[in-house]
């Protein structure tokens, strides 16, 4: 990942994205391992139901599309959580959809200067909830998606500027 942020003719593809997929997961399941799926997968806990595998393809050919278009309209932060929420959305893998979007996430914030973003397991319920409400079929809204992961990142600027003894404006020393 770190190779592709600091890549100079960097362009997001779907190989891209499949590359993600193949880094975590070959070493889970390497025949499927950057690879779409070839069924349909539900998501427990969820209403939301992802389109078929043979929609996939094309549902990936316009996220890239989309993605391409919002760049320059969206700040880095809300552009690479739109980019995390709408992979999730299509669900192209069997498995590990969740830990692609987020190195997907943390590639496009890392190429804009900014901080990787984890989710704190005392966060995984927020994270959950905001995607629900994101994927409602009344009234989605990123909005609490957006502002979680912006809350993330603050948090991550945060504790390297703890670490390197930082003084934040307007904080007393710490």
């Amino acid at each position: 990942m770190v190779s592709l942020a600091r890549s100079r003719d960097f362009q997001l593809t779907e190989d891209v994205i499949k590359r993600l997929h193949f880094l975590f997961y070959s070493g889970i399941d390497a025949e499927e391992a950057g690879q779409y799926r070839k069924g349909q997968v539900f998501i427990s806990g969820t209403e939301y139901v992802p389109p078929t595998a043979e929609d996939v393809p094309v549902q990936m050919v316009g996220l890239i599309r989309d993605l391409e278009q919002k760049q320059a309209a969206l700040h880095p932060v809300e552009y690479a959580a739109y980019a995390h929420r709408r992979l999730v959305d299509i669900h192209p893998f069997q498995d590990g959809n969740g830990r692609t979007a987020r190195l997907l996430m943390n590639l496009l914030l890392i190429r804009q200067g900014y901080c990787v973003v984890s989710i704190p397991p005392i966060l995984r319920h927020d994270y959950i909830a905001a995607l629900q409400l994101a994927q409602r079929s009344e009234n989605p809204s990123d909005e609490a998606f957006v502002r979680l992961i912006a809350e993330c990142e603050l948090e991550a600027q945060k504790d390297y500027a703890r670490m390197f003894k930082i003084q934040l404006p307007g904080k007393a020393s710490q």
